[in-house]
């Protein structure tokens, strides 16, 4: 039993430790990235930016699990989240990001990080991954249409489930109907 425990806490600091390594890791990228980007040279980066008490705390700042599953509602939240920590520079939001969205996902957006965009870069690294991981409006109509049941959730709560479901493509009377 004592040998379990201490298997399983060297598992959870060893991969304490990965995580800092890769969150390092994305850090200087990000950092690389702006300065080839032009947004700013990294050797003009202003000391502020690492050292005074209100950026520390926006470099720690936490950012939520990513949701493949729906990565629209995620952005949304990481939106609210950078506004919330006062985090507006481009380069920033678009290692947070980098950094929550982790390497398995990253992947469909390989071609954005190699090569990201000079402006934007956090806008257009967002709408890439919403739209190369969010399911199609027709498999969300089809799964909706074949896959769903009321359960034992309240009529109301079943009609927000099959609105998230459905997104902006079909309207409430079907979706009463159903």
């Amino acid at each position: 039993m004592e040998e379990e425990r201490r298997l399983i806490e060297q598992q959870r600091q060893q991969l304490e430790r990965e995580k800092r390594e890769w969150q390092q890791q994305q850090l200087e990228w990000t950092q690389r990235s702006a300065s080839t980007t032009g947004v700013q040279a990294a050797t003009e980066q202003p000391a502020s930016l690492f050292l005074s008490g209100a950026e520390v705390s926006r470099v720690g700042m936490r950012m939520p699990e990513f949701t493949p599953a729906d990565p629209e509602l995620w952005f949304h939240i990481v939106d609210r989240s950078f506004q919330a920590a006062g985090i507006a520079a481009d380069a920033t939001k678009f290692g947070y990001a980098l950094t929550a969205i982790g390497p398995r996902y990253t992947m469909e957006v390989r071609d954005i990080i190699i090569n990201p965009p000079a402006e934007r870069a956090y806008e257009i690294l967002k709408a890439e991954v919403i739209k190369r991981l969010s399911l199609s409006q027709e498999h969300k109509t089809r799964r909706l249409l074949e896959h769903e049941e009321i359960g034992d959730r309240k009529p109301s709560q079943f009609l927000r489930h099959l609105r998230g479901l459905a997104g902006n493509a079909v309207g409430d009377g079907i979706l009463r109907t159903i």
